[in-house]
């Protein structure tokens, strides 16, 4: 296996050089993780990667940023949009642009942060396609190359890649992920599907991820599946090679899914959605929208009406769902988990409260996360020494 060194400083400058460990010595000194939470559009937050670590993940994915969401938001800002924390390591930062100085510019502002920055081509989105960013670039390998060079030469940590593979083109889809390599990557990972098959739509190729991990002197992660289980998990390493899985899906239904948990009853989806919201309570940085999404995702086919109807049962809980759903709701962690320990509450879970919850209309109001006083309807009663009674 051949590892490199890489220095970060332009070319005649080397008298001096800091060098910087790439290839599989930089995925030592990490600890060579197999088990790797994806980057995922808002869902893969702080809380949610202390989650699945205390669940066995050794690597994670920040949720995708666009560099010029990133590059546009006021310096101080830009941070929470990664949400670094000293026990969220090793941790590596994705970035999805077509521009190499602005991949560049953001790097430099998070490379003191993280363990490696990504190159995000594998979102195949519309959105992405629309803006010129993400799958669509590898029809680019020039522009490509040229932002991955750069990266790798003037960076202080590591450049990895996410890409997809080509359509029924193998030694297309190998040679691609050797220039990515040759260019100074230090890793890649490869989703088994190609930029049309969106939503997770038709055949993942492991063997397409096998032939690029065998060409490869750098660590390969696998992508795609469905991983929903551990056992998934083994299948997948046995069958392209690679040194690692990366699973996005399958730990927004189960975060604890590479902890060996295959239990994913009911019961056990509420007490791990009890687990996150804590950790959500914990990172105040965490954003509503992704609590309502994890909320949404694990609590879909317990309460949406639309799932109960096509299954012939009940929508005793379409009040709870319509909360979920809505973008005015919900703003805070406690709002969330009041919500969660109400339908524990109806469904006499083992972890529900001692005493009941409070109405939803109470916990609409509370988006300071102050528990309001309210009445036997769940209406506001006046509050002796609020403000309105001050003169």
């Amino acid at each position: 296996t051949i590892s490199r060194t890489i220095s970060f400083l332009p070319p005649g400058e080397m008298e001096g050089t800091l060098l910087r460990d790439t290839g599989y010595d930089w995925w030592r000194k990490i600890g060579s993780p197999k088990y790797v939470c994806a980057p995922m559009v808002r869902n893969s937050e702080l809380a949610f990667r202390h989650l699945v670590r205390r669940h066995g993940a050794t690597l994670c994915y920040t949720p995708m940023v666009r560099c010029k969401d990133f590059l546009h938001t006021p310096v101080g800002e830009r941070l929470d949009l990664i949400e670094p924390h000293p026990d969220d390591r090793p941790l590596i930062v994705q970035f999805a642009t077509d521009n190499e100085d602005d991949f560049i510019a953001c790097g430099i502002a998070v490379q003191d942060h993280c363990d490696a920055i990504d190159l995000n081509l594998g979102c195949p989105q519309e959105a992405a396609v629309r803006d010129h960013y993400g799958a669509c670039l590898m029809e680019e390998p020039d522009l490509v190359r040229r932002i991955v060079t750069r990266a790798a030469r003037e960076l202080t940590v590591p450049v990895t890649v996410k890409m997809r593979v080509f359509d029924q083109d193998d030694a297309r889809t190998v040679a691609f992920a050797k220039m990515l390599s040759e260019s100074g990557a230090s890793l890649v990972a490869v989703h088994g599907r190609t930029a049309l098959q969106t939503h997770h739509q038709g055949e993942c190729r492991w063997e397409a991820i096998g032939k690029v991990k065998r060409a490869l002197d750098i660590p390969v992660l696998a992508n795609g599946g469905p991983i929903r289980t551990v056992v998934d998990v083994e299948a997948c390493l046995k069958a392209t090679g690679c040194d690692g899985v990366m699973c996005a899906i399958g730990l927004l239904l189960n975060p604890r899914l590479f902890a060996c948990n295959m239990d994913t009853s009911r019961e056990n989806r509420l007490a791990m959605l009890l687990e996150y919201l804590e950790c959500a309570e914990q990172h105040k940085s965490t954003p509503a929208r992704a609590m309502r999404d994890h909320l949404q995702v694990m609590l879909r086919d317990m309460i949406c009406p639309t799932f109960y109807r096509r299954n012939c049962g009940c929508d005793d809980h379409k009040d709870l769902w319509n909360m979920v759903c809505s973008s005015r709701a919900l703003w805070t962690a406690w709002q969330c988990k009041q919500v969660a320990l109400t339908l524990a509450w109806r469904l006499d879970h083992p972890l529900k409260p001692e005493t009941p919850p409070p109405p939803l209309k109470a916990i609409k109001l509370a988006k300071g996360g102050d528990m309001p006083a309210w009445d036997d309807d769940g209406c506001l009663q006046q509050v002796s020494g609020s403000d309105e009674d001050q003169p």
